[in-house]
């Protein structure tokens, strides 16, 4: 986990640039989830996300159930929760990790669909990590599946 606080999102910010994101934002403490919310709104769309998909760190999955998150992660799940929508499956201990607050989560940014193939040759090939995660949807919502 040091590794990845240790790292800068200087890279990561100009290789989204040079592929034309529309929004980004990086993820702190309104959680992954809160500031997914707040990009979504400010653009106008809804953002599905695919839950196995998103990157966690090692040992997360293992320590969600002993129920040990913060109050504000609490707080996010408050405040954020009425405008994110669940698949069913998705258990309440995971719901809880996506609202926790980060104080050094990486960027979370759009591209255009068309782009997303050369962003990620690219980022592989200047080593940096990058995951798709989702898409861009009309619903005005976050949907997590």
């Amino acid at each position: 986990m040091i590794g990845w606080l240790k790292k800068l999102n200087d890279k990561a910010a100009l290789l989204a640039q040079a592929h034309g994101a529309r929004s980004a934002t990086d993820i702190t403490g309104f959680s992954f989830l809160g500031h997914a919310w707040e990009m979504a709104e400010a653009s106008r769309v809804g953002l599905r996300f695919f839950v196995e998909s998103v990157p966690l760190y090692e040992g997360v999955e293992a320590l969600a159930p002993t129920w040990c998150f913060s109050g504000g992660s609490y707080d996010n799940a408050e405040f954020y929760g009425k405008q994110v929508r669940f698949a069913p499956h998705i258990s309440q201990e995971t719901q809880m990790v996506l609202f926790d607050p980060q104080t050094s989560g990486g960027l979370l940014f759009a591209v255009p669909a068309h782009k997303v193939d050369q962003l990620e040759k690219d980022a592989a090939d200047q080593n940096i990590p990058l995951w798709r995660i989702g898409e861009v949807t009309e619903t005005g919502l976050i949907e997590v599946v």
